[in-house]
């Protein structure tokens, strides 16, 4: 009897991450990721590793350098296997509960996060997966995290911040989604969930900082080529109501993204998307026909419409320069009038952005000591538009950088694993130009442009100039490798000066958690 329960307490903040089923997502983390990422910087290495999530069969020549052979009960249990799992000849199907528990404090507060929830995924063959999980959560934030869940009603990437208690929140969401391959070249996924486009940390083409949405994907592999079509329903929580049968307005995205490898050590990517509102003064409007086509260039299309929708190109680019060590870089232009640029103005509708990244593996010869260091630059007013129906967001937050528009962040990373022991140290320093006083100075992306305080002289930083410092150390030990099962002790700071006050915050908490998702509260 105290085996069964141990088992299942155990099993109880245990998330299934590897399957061994081809056409089942690997989990966006990116502590998990950097297990791989080594393997994808080295120069015989194939694998394109530019969209997020990937299939575990793009995967599956990968080993776990910490499994082990025993075969006890115990070891199957704990390390091994899942609550439920039933294997069949062609067919398998997984049932694990999930758990997080971490608690804390800031200087006056409690920090406490609790989660529960539960995770069913199978497959059917070789060519067909799904996989259905839900989370619910209560927590009690630093006071920059509570602030912000007051102000826009959500926290990040966890949708509706319910009130708990006086200074807690409740989140409640789902992922989920069918998949199927019927050969090595395509993989047709349907599903409510996250993509990440991007080499770094960030993204400012698409990142997975947001709220789960419906979207359809098309993985499409060729040789040195792989093509993404990603159809996606975002949640605008902004705009008024139409009526309260139709709820929240809608809008929708087309991206297609296509990753060339070039060689051993160069990609390049080409992005583009276009963002349209579902709906319009007489109800819904839905899916536009013409945005259907998977390989079609979209910017034509938009424009011969005589479409109000929101149209973002872009660049993602990677270069191995040696085994273990590549730089990246990516461009995102939204708007841009070329004689103003000439002019070096700061014209207004000049919106583009960039970002440039190092990464780098097993350093001075260290197995498992990486570094990543990443610097973002976005123009003021980019990813928005004339109304928050077109521009770059979902569910209150920005579809690319946490940080809107109008901001330059600099970004490091410091990463050692010795055996199942690992430290992680975290130094993020950013200057963002916050709008105040209800003038738009382009740093909040829900703001139309038509409200902008000036046409030229806009420069990065404008408005209330903040600069943000965020520092944080994790040390853990990891339970189980299949799982991502770990215990971990984190301690964080944050400060925020600007000419109005100085903001500064520490806390610290411990817990046993699955870390199967990315949580971005460095902002």
């Amino acid at each position: 009897m105290k085996k069964y329960l141990i088992s299942f307490l155990l099993s109880t903040f245990s998330i299934v991450a590897f399957s061994q089923h081809p056409s089942l997502n690997v989990p966006l983390n990116r502590i998990w990721n950097l297990e791989f990422e080594k393997k994808y910087a080295l120069l015989n290495d194939k694998t394109h590793n530019s969209i997020y999530p990937m299939l575990q069969g793009q995967l599956a020549d990968l080993k776990d350098s910490l499994a082990s052979e025993e075969k006890s009960w115990w070891y199957r249990k704990v390390y091994k296997e899942h609550l439920v799992d039933i294997r069949k000849q062609d067919w398998m199907i997984q049932l694990d509960p999930l758990g997080e528990i971490e608690v804390g404090r800031t200087e006056n507060d409690a920090a406490n996060r609790y989660t529960g929830a539960i995770q069913l995924q199978g497959g059917i063959g070789s060519k067909f997966a799904f996989y259905t999980s839900v989370f619910s959560t209560w927590a009690f934030y630093p006071n920059y995290l509570t602030a912000f869940g007051r102000t826009y009603s959500i926290l990040p990437g966890q949708g509706d911040a319910v009130p708990y208690t006086e200074k807690g929140f409740n989140h409640f969401n789902s992922l989920a989604y069918i998949s199927f391959s019927p050969n090595s070249h395509f993989n047709f996924q349907f599903g409510h969930g996250r993509n990440f486009i991007g080499n770094g940390y960030r993204s400012l083409l698409l990142s997975d900082g947001y709220y789960p949405h419906p979207y359809f994907r098309i993985l499409t592999n060729i040789g040195p080529i792989q093509y993404v079509y990603l159809l996606s329903q975002y949640t605008d929580l902004l705009a008024p109501k139409l009526s309260k049968e139709l709820g929240f307005r809608q809008k929708y995205s087309a991206i297609s993204y296509l990753d060339w490898r070039i060689g051993k050590r160069l990609s390049l990517g080409l992005f583009q998307a276009v963002i349209w509102q579902a709906d319009d003064s007489t109800g819904r409007r839905g899916i536009d026909p013409n945005y259907l086509n998977p390989i079609v260039f979209l910017r034509p299309i938009e424009r011969n419409l005589g479409s109000e929708g929101n149209m973002i190109l872009g660049l993602n680019s990677k270069f191995k320069i040696v085994d273990g060590h590549l730089i990246y870089f990516q461009f995102v232009l939204d708007e841009f009038d070329f004689r103003q640029l000439q002019a070096q103005n700061g014209y207004w509708a000049n919106k583009y952005g960039y970002q440039l990244g190092y990464k780098g593996f097993d350093l001075f010869h260290i197995p498992n000591l990486s570094i990543n260091t990443e610097y973002n630059v976005v123009r003021p007013f980019t990813y928005s538009h004339w109304t928050s129906l077109t521009n770059y967001s979902h569910f209150n937050e920005p579809l690319a950088h946490p940080f809107g528009a109008n901001f330059r962040e600099w970004q490091n990373f410091i990463n050692y694993r010795f055996k199942r022991y690992y430290c992680q140290i975290q130094y993020m320093n950013a200057l963002v130009g916050f709008d105040e006083n209800g003038l738009s100075w382009g740093q909040n992306i829900f703001a139309s442009y038509f409200v902008r305080v000036r046409e030229t002289g806009n420069e990065i930083g404008q408005g209330l100039t903040t600069r943000i410092h965020f520092t944080q150390v994790k040390l853990g030990y990891i339970l189980n490798t299949r799982t991502n099962m770990r215990l971990e002790l984190t301690g964080s700071n944050r400060n925020a000066i600007n000419n109005n006050e100085t903001l500064v915050e520490n806390w610290f908490t411990v817990g046993i958690s699955n870390n199967v998702r990315n949580l971005y509260f460095d902002r």
